[in-house]
């Protein structure tokens, strides 16, 4: 009888254990994954602080009565930083749309030392932040068409990854990159049409239709560094980074584009889309500093694009750890692992 009262004592003590322990991991887990949630539901709200450099850049244009694309923001490395900073963002650029009547104008404006001032004041701001490093001059080089002006004539790169020049006469209007943080490749890559690239120029026709933003699908490259071959691959290792602050391996997970528009007026029945402003996000980025410290929990995260065409992967899964013996990937605190892609 003894023996049989301590045994149901030991279940009842397991039972109410085994509760509190499952309610406890029950906790831990809502908690946790809220807080991812929250994350990415915050996306929005940061994107804001991107979206106001579009603001400045109409707001520039009206008070000098410079009609688009014939605009330059002063002091745009500082603000971008700034916009970066506080949005979580890689990088942003500026493309603004030139119209074939524009292309010889366009010429002449990106290479007026006034306009295109600023493509030293961001250089010279990164060389102090040591950013400049990082990247192979001579490939730089042999990608330019004209070597002795500031800004390459307008062009595209084919296949090969050669650079072509554009004649100002195949389309209707045209999409080149302009200002831009970071400085990729030296600034060899402004005044690059991005029109050429499919990605870009579904989102332009986007924007310039429904005037409202738009996320663009997973950009994915092979794993590697700065001096890889593969431009992808090379871009996405510059901007990890020039975000670090350090050179680091880019590991094959995802970033997504957010495309806004930027108007010439702040006038909402009449005013018209004249660029596209193109925001590099990093998914793995958000999350970071997530969980506490004193927890132990581990959560395997997947993130989805049910969007994504067929050939690419749709699916990417990380492993999001609050304690971990191994040294943090991106930056201090939660380690945040890519562990697997596929459909």
């Amino acid at each position: 009888m003894l023996i049989a009262k301590a045994v149901v004592v030991c279940w009842i003590v397991y039972a109410v254990q085994k509760s509190r322990e499952s309610a406890e991991f029950a906790n831990q887990y809502e908690a946790a994954t809220s807080k991812i949630i929250e994350s990415y539901e915050g996306i929005v709200h940061k994107m804001g602080a991107i979206g106001g450099l579009g603001v400045q850049l109409t707001s520039q244009s009206v008070e000098e009565g410079t009609p688009f694309p014939f605009v330059s923001l002063p002091h745009f490395h500082l603000r971008a930083q700034n916009a970066k900073d506080l949005s979580g963002a890689l990088a942003v650029t500026i493309n603004p749309v030139v119209h074939a009547h524009q292309f010889q104008k366009w010429d002449e404006f990106v290479n007026d030392p006034h306009n295109n001032a600023w493509i030293k004041e961001i250089s010279d701001y990164q060389d102090a932040l040591g950013i400049n490093q990082f990247g192979d001059d001579t490939y730089d080089q042999q990608r330019r068409i004209v070597s002795n002006r500031t800004v390459d004539v307008m062009r595209y790169f084919n296949a090969s990854s050669m650079p072509v020049p554009e004649d100002g006469l195949s389309e209707s209007y045209y999409l080149p990159q302009w200002q831009g943080s970071p400085l990729a490749h030296n600034g060899n890559r402004v005044n690059v049409n991005s029109l050429r690239q499919p990605q870009l120029r579904d989102a332009s026709f986007w924007i310039l239709q429904h005037k409202t933003a738009f996320v663009g699908s997973f950009l994915v490259g092979k794993p590697g560094t700065i001096s890889n071959p593969h431009p992808v691959t090379s871009l996405l290792a510059f901007l990890m980074s020039a975000k670090q602050m350090k050179e680091v391996s880019y590991e094959g997970d995802p970033l997504s584009p957010v495309h806004f528009p930027i108007f010439d007026s702040f006038q909402m029945s009449s005013r018209r889309v004249v660029a596209m402003m193109s925001v590099y996000i990093h998914w793995a980025s958000y999350l970071q500093n997530i969980l506490p410290s004193i927890s132990n929990c581990s959560l395997y995260v997947v993130l989805e694009n049910s969007c994504q065409g067929p050939a690419s992967p749709r699916q990417f899964t990380y492993i999001v750890q609050a304690k971990s013996r191994h040294i943090p990937r991106f930056v201090s605190g939660n380690l945040v692992r890519m562990m697997g892609s596929g459909n």
